[in-house]
């Protein structure tokens, strides 16, 4: 198999991954919404702040626009990674949305990462259960208090109304979609190693 073969296979398999991991993404969605989207809509009993707790990131000593052996821990931006550090300022399982600028990109990450100070990080024992409420359920646009640059609080984040599941119901959702979610960090972890590879094959190639 010649280097152009191999790239192309390469092409090939990150682009499959990727619609694996959207597929999933979607049944995980249909599960939620056959599960609560009745009890979302019609039986509120709680907040968020009952299944999360929600801080801010920080601004990092040091920013690096390309990764590193030294800088080579990703800065969380509100929507995507704007860079490298030396340093990580979480090494947990997280979700991560904007606090300024842009809103309602949800963000998840089981690697050391350093969040930045415009983005919220959210801990919780319901992970799959909290993605679903912060990607499909909130209106952030109404959350909104900036007059110039968008603006989200903490407070206003923290008193959402949402349905809080039962031990049982929690149980029943979690069991069927954590795995799930495991398959998609699986991939997410393949393609990170297929654009290693492709990066390399450029190199030779050209």
């Amino acid at each position: 198999m010649n280097q152009f073969s191999v790239f192309e296979k390469i092409i090939h398999h990150r682009e499959l991954f990727s619609r694996l991991n959207d597929n999933l993404a979607t049944l995980k969605t249909s599960i939620f919404d056959k599960l609560f989207k009745n009890k979302m809509s019609s039986h509120l009993n709680g907040n968020l702040s009952n299944i999360t707790i929600i801080t801010s990131g920080k601004r990092p000593k040091k920013k690096f626009d390309n990764k590193s052996s030294v800088a080579k821990y990703p800065i969380v931006g509100a929507s995507k990674i704007m860079g490298y550090t030396d340093r990580y300022l979480y090494n947990e399982s997280i979700l991560t949305t904007g606090r300024v600028g842009t809103h309602g990109v949800i963000q998840r990450f089981r690697k050391p990462v350093w969040v930045s100070d415009n983005s919220f990080v959210f801990k919780t024992e319901h992970e799959d259960y909290l993605f679903e409420i912060l990607n499909n359920w909130i209106k952030y646009s109404a959350l909104n208090r900036g007059s110039t640059q968008p603006l989200i609080t903490q407070t206003d984040l923290k008193n959402i109304d949402i349905y809080v599941p039962t031990k049982e119901e929690f149980y029943h959702f979690e069991s069927v979609v954590t795995p799930l979610t495991d398959q998609q960090f699986s991939l997410i972890s393949e393609n990170d190693n297929l654009k290693k590879a492709k990066a390399a094959l450029l190199s030779k190639l050209f």
